[in-house]
């Protein structure tokens, strides 16, 4: 079966939180990496970042022949970012047993309170951390209006968790119910 795009990362200058990570220091935001380094064997991926000298690291890793694990770890005071690419009409099924319809005119903000270790949609069950929050919609820049603002069309459902020394993993998983 064939999925399309289900998620990206990144960074944007002038937009920190389309980043794959960032840090708090004192007031400010950092987000753009001073340095990286990419490794690969026949089993993950894994770039390893620094910024203003805090080191983060992502893994992407075959579970199996059905799943693929995101692992990041980070500094304290750090978040890791995965957008998620939902498109209006995706309906989203909870851990808690929630279904949940993404609207072009409905802001969501979803957590592990409301909705559980996991979330299926299009056929994916991704497993999440324990603390997590979904934020729909988020829309990149354009730079082709005045305003800056993109079609609903272009915005993503971003996920945003807390690093630590410790692992943090997102599970993608074929043959969900969603």
């Amino acid at each position: 079966m064939q999925y399309g795009l289900l998620v990206g990362g990144g960074n944007s200058k002038n937009q920190p939180e389309w980043s794959s990570f960032a840090i708090r220091d004192g007031g400010e935001v950092f987000h753009i990496p001073d340095s990286a380094l990419i490794e690969t064997d026949g089993e993950s991926a894994r770039a390893t970042f620094s910024v203003g000298g805090r080191k983060f690291r992502i893994v992407a890793e075959f579970v199996d022949e059905r799943a693929v694990a995101l692992c990041w770890t980070g500094p304290e005071s750090s978040v890791g970012r995965v957008p998620l690419r939902l498109g209006v009409g995706t309906c989203l099924k909870t851990a808690a047993g929630e279904t949940i319809e993404v609207h072009p005119d409905a802001a969501l903000s979803l957590d592990a309170a409301r909705c559980g270790r996991h979330i299926d949609y299009a056929g994916i069950r991704i497993r999440l951390p324990e603390s997590y929050v979904i934020t729909w919609p988020v829309r990149p820049f354009n730079p082709y209006t005045k305003d800056g603002r993109s079609p609903i069309e272009n915005a993503v459902a971003m996920v945003e968790f807390p690093l630590s020394s410790h692992e943090v993993r997102l599970v993608f998983e074929e043959g969900a119910s969603g």
